[in-house]
């Protein structure tokens, strides 16, 4: 694959689609748990206003330029060492190029939020958070399976999506994503402690060649301690 410019995508509202069990488990549902009906309309209800307030967008830039040095777990993009971590130097191993990815859910849903906890609605707000985190999801997924389809189109297999922060990966790392970018790309910028600005943003990288595999993602797989779907 040849190197492209960054191919930038607006994101339909009508392909966004919210995980409403996520969004249950964060707020301490079980399975087996009984779900007050108030609890499942308040959802459906800021579900339906926050992907309609949001403004998902992301962009993609592909990199041929890479060398996988699996032994010290380090990844050269274009000469640039990004230190990915053992977990997902492997999973990478035969790419033979790289897809470098941000994308956003907007600042909408994120503001939204901030009133609602603002006023008193902790709850509410807290929901609304949680939506924010699904729709930046969905819009991550979207753009991911855009380059999927570019990909098939040629021939080649793409990875997972890997995201600084996760397995591994330090956050700090992000600066080096991003300077793959010019600007500051589909409006989101980094804090000076790497967070991303809309929080509701993912940036991450995906892997390209014909002998890649995309593999479900286990909690075997993941370092985080702390999560609630952790089997």
């Amino acid at each position: 694959m040849i190197n492209n410019e960054p191919v930038f995508i607006n994101v339909s509202h009508d392909t966004l689609t919210v995980n409403k069990k996520n969004i249950l488990t964060y707020l301490g549902y079980k399975k087996s748990s009984k779900i007050d009906t108030t609890i499942l309309e308040t959802i459906d209800s800021y579900i339906a206003e926050c992907i309609k307030s949001c403004s998902p967008r992301g962009c993609y830039l592909i990199k041929n330029e890479i060398e996988i040095n699996k032994k010290n777990s380090i990844l050269l993009v274009d000469g640039i060492p990004l230190e990915i971590g053992k977990k997902i130097i492997s999973t990478l191993d035969h790419s033979t190029a790289l897809a470098l990815l941000i994308c956003t859910a907007g600042k909408e849903v994120e503001e939204f939020s901030k009133s609602l906890m603002e006023s008193g609605k902790y709850l509410e707000g807290y929901i609304v958070d949680l939506i924010g985190s699904e729709l930046a999801e969905a819009t991550a997924n979207f753009i991911h399976e855009e380059i999927i389809n570019n990909s098939k189109s040629k021939g080649l297999e793409t990875t997972n999506r890997y995201s600084p922060g996760y397995c591994g990966w330090n956050v700090i790392e992000q600066f080096k994503l991003f300077n793959f970018f010019q600007n500051n790309p589909c409006d989101v910028s980094l804090t000076e402690t790497a967070l991303m600005k809309p929080i509701k943003s993912i940036s991450g990288i995906v892997g390209i060649g014909e002998n890649v595999k995309f593999n479900p993602h286990g909690c075997s797989f993941c370092d985080l301690k702390s999560c609630k779907f952790k089997q």
